[in-house]
Order: structure tokens, then sequence, then C-alpha cells
């Protein structure tokens, strides 16, 4: 009897045991246990090897069934839900020993059982909201992390903006004064190229009318709108022989009318072209330099022909009592910047001619350059200019080639020229 009372105890003892493991194991698993209920059901113990007989009954939970073979844990049945956790959980049983002292009622293990599994479900719950209160407060961090790079993202993005538009509003002011710049560029262009184009068509017009007099003009038939003092000829007034100059008293001359009626009178009492004839002879010699000067047209005065011509003609026509003056307006001749034009005064006086350096009636004026001051000079001064002036002009067409004739016509065209260069030289206008 003392042997199945220990066995009994031992046994007992071994159950609350495994209790406890179980115990643990169903906090690992809080799920699993909440599920898993006790049912109590009865067992019987078996008989030990010396055969006493003696019974004992268990009350078991689930309707799960175990034997207990030797004093061990033979087998184990446990909810399907929770395997793992539930492997050692024995069957609950009451065990009674013959005499009825030991006894471990089903009711105060099932409220230990309920009270353990109570605070187990507690304790992972305080752990799950553990968990996310730290989860919570991280992702927390992060958004305020994320506001931050946001707003200073923001910032960034309107500070760009700005820089945007104050680029764009520069970038559209310096187009405006480009805009601005190219109209007013294009408006000067536009009124430079209208005053070019209109000096080009009075260019135009006027190298067409001296194409036309050069090409109409030769030594037999020559323009009288070209040469006035052809037209003069034809005049059939008498020339005057005498001019009175005498007078008793002086104090009532007039200067100004005598020199008016004196020189007509003497241009139309010495003009040697009413005596011209038409015979005409052709100097071989000067018309032979006159064709090796026509096939290199040039106004060099280092070619034979034009050498000869400034010996002969130019430089005794061209040479004053004023020497650098005269030399100047040789050089000004031939560079085509000399101007001559009429002086217009209500009443003209005397003045001293800048070129002969002689007391004359100065009507008209001379100018070298665009920069430099005029020089007035007297008629006869003037006509040895002009007819120089005439003899260069031509010569500058023929290299220039807008005259259109033979050499023979234009060789006699140049000893016209050379003709009036030296009437002019000698006082015939």
């Amino acid at each position: 009897m003392t042997s199945e009372v220990n066995l009994q105890t031992t046994n007992n003892n071994l159950y609350l045991n495994n209790d406890d493991i179980i115990y643990d194991k169903l906090n690992q698993c809080g799920e699993c246990h909440a599920n898993s209920s006790f049912v109590g059901s009865s067992n019987t113990m078996p008989t030990n090897s010396s055969g006493s007989g003696d019974k004992d009954t268990a009350s078991l939970d689930s309707g799960c069934e175990s034997s207990y073979t030797n004093g061990k844990l033979c087998s184990l049945d446990i909810n399907e839900h929770c395997h793992s956790a539930t492997d050692l959980i024995p069957r609950r049983r009451k065990i009674t020993n013959t005499d009825g002292n030991h006894e471990i009622t089903e009711t105060k293990r099932e409220e230990e059982l309920v009270r353990r599994r109570s605070s187990s479900v507690l304790e992972v719950k305080e752990h799950a909201h553990t968990r996310l209160r730290e989860e919570l407060l991280k992702s927390e961090e992060e958004l305020k992390l994320k506001d931050e790079e946001c707003k200073k993202l923001a910032r960034v993005h309107d500070q760009m903006s700005e820089e945007l538009e104050e680029l764009t509003a520069k970038l559209f002011e310096e187009a405006n004064k480009m805009v601005q710049d190219a109209n007013i560029k294009r408006m000067n262009s536009e009124k430079l190229l209208t005053e070019a184009n209109t000096k080009i068509e009075v260019l135009q017009a006027e190298v067409t009318a001296l194409k036309t007099l050069v090409i109409t003009s030769t030594p037999s038939m020559p323009n009288k709108h070209l040469h006035p003092q052809l037209a003069n000829s034809s005049d059939g007034c008498k020339p005057q022989e005498f001019v009175k100059c005498h007078r008793r008293s002086t104090s009532h001359h007039n200067f100004t009318k005598e020199m008016k009626s004196w020189e007509p009178s003497v241009q139309t009492a010495f003009d040697p072209r009413k005596q011209d004839t038409c015979i005409k002879e052709v100097d071989p010699v000067t018309f032979e330099e006159f064709q090796k000067w026509k096939r290199q047209a040039s106004l060099k005065k280092g070619v034979v022909f034009m050498s000869r011509i400034m010996e002969e003609d130019i430089g005794p026509c061209l040479t004053f009592t004023n020497s650098e003056l005269s030399e100047r307006v040789l050089k000004c001749v031939f560079n085509n910047t000399l101007t001559i034009e009429p002086v217009h005064e209500r009443n003209p006086f005397p003045r001293r001619c800048a070129l002969t350096q002689a007391s004359r009636l100065c009507k008209y004026r001379v100018k070298l350059e665009d920069s430099e001051p005029y020089y007035y000079v007297s008629l006869l001064a003037r006509n040895r200019i002009a007819a120089v002036c005439d003899f260069i002009t031509y010569v500058r067409y023929i290299t220039q080639g807008l005259v259109k004739c033979d050499e023979y016509t234009m060789y006699w065209e140049i000893t016209r020229l050379r003709k009036q260069i030296s009437m002019a030289r000698l006082g015939f206008s």
C-alpha cells in the first residue's frame, strides 16, 4: 500500500512538472493554447509488476486517452491547431489511492491553467503593443525626416522658380533690346541703301549722257552745247578793232562797266577760228605715239605720248606766277578733285587773282580739296584750267572704255583739245 501511494505521489509530481513545461510551450504559441480545452475523462493505471491489483483512475480533457507503462508517459494527443506547443501535455486526470488520502481535483488545475493562460496572453499583448509602439515611433521619425526633406525641396523649388522668372525676364529684356537695335540698324541700312541707289541712278544717268555726248562729238561736227564758243562764232556781229581807253577825268571812272564792255570786244576781235581751214595733216610721230598709248591707255606721265603733251601743252598752260599753287592745281586736275564755280555778286570789284597775282575781276573761284578754302581766279586763269580739265576728262574716258570710235577720230579729238589748251594759254576763250 505504501509503495502504491508513493508511486501515485511520484506520478502526480511528474504530471505537475509536465504541466509547467507545457505552460512554457504555450507561452511560445499564444494563439494555439487559446484554442485548447481540457475535458475530463477516465483512464486506468496499469498494475505494477508485483501484481497487487490496485487500480487508479484519472480524468482527462478533450476526450484524449493516454496510458502509463511502468510509471512513464506513453502517449499524448493534442489539439490539431497547436501541435508543436502541446506535444508534452499529459492527460488531466484525478489520481485516487485506495485510502482516499491524496486527491487532486480537476477544478483547481483548470483554474490554475486559466490563470496562467490569461497571464501569458496579456504578456503577448503587451509585447505586441510594445513592438507596435516602437514601430509607430520609428514611422513617426521617418515621417518627420520626410517632412523636413519635403520642406527643403519645396524651398529649393521656390528658389529655382524665382531664379527662372528672373532669367526669363532678363532674356526677354535682352531680346527686346536686340530687336530694337536690329530695327534701328535695318532702318539706317535701308536709308543708306536708298541714298546709294539714288546716287547710282544719278551717276548712271550722267554716264549715259556723257557716253552719248562723247560718241556724237567729233572734230568735224562737235556738239555746240558742249562748246559755247562755237555758237558765238555764228553771230553776225562785227568785231571791234579799237577800244576807247582815254578819258579826261578818272573821278567818274566806272571800272566794272568798262571791263564788261572790254572783255567781249577782245574775244570777238581776235577770234582765229574764223580763219580755220579744213586741211588736216596727221603727224606720223605723234600718231604712232598715240597708238602705242592707246594699247595701254593710262594717265601716267611716264608714257611717251602723255609726256609730250605735258611738256608741250599742259605744263605751259598751267604755269602761273604763283608756282606753288599752280603745281597743286595740276595735281588736283589729274586726281579729279578740283572744283570751279562762278561767283555771283551784284557789284563785282577787282581783286588779286590767286594764280596770276594780277588785279582783275575774279568771277570764278577754285577749290582744290574739300577741306581747303576757295581761291578767287580771273577769267583767263579759269579758261586755262578748264581747257586742261576738258583734255584730261576726255583722256580718262578713253582709259575707262567709254569712247566708242576708231583711233583716227580719237586722235583728231585729242588734237583739237590740245589746240584748245594752246588757245586758252594765249588768251583766246
